[in-house]
């Protein structure tokens, strides 16, 4: 946990380097990093069904199962999994 912001900070500017890019992130619970970053095309995988809704609710494209996420995964060039 002490180093949770200074993970998050490098993966977001690293991020940087691939603007625009579609984002998956595995494992992002009810903090994805699309509420830290401004990003294109973003969707979290969670088998967390709290953090599904909680996310949905803000408006997050969240998913439970990788299938529903097939056609952003043809496109994206970056996968991320921060603390899974």
């Amino acid at each position: 946990l002490p180093h949770r912001a200074l993970v998050r900070s490098l993966v977001i500017e690293a991020l940087q380097a691939v603007p625009h890019s579609p984002i998956i992130e595995i494992g992002c619970g009810k903090f994805p990093l699309q509420a830290d970053f401004k990003m294109g095309e973003y969707a979290g995988l969670d088998i967390d069904f709290e953090a599904i809704a909680y996310c949905r609710e803000r408006g997050i494209c969240m998913a439970d199962d990788p299938g529903e996420l097939t056609q952003l995964a043809s496109r994206a060039r970056v996968i991320v999994a921060l603390f899974s």
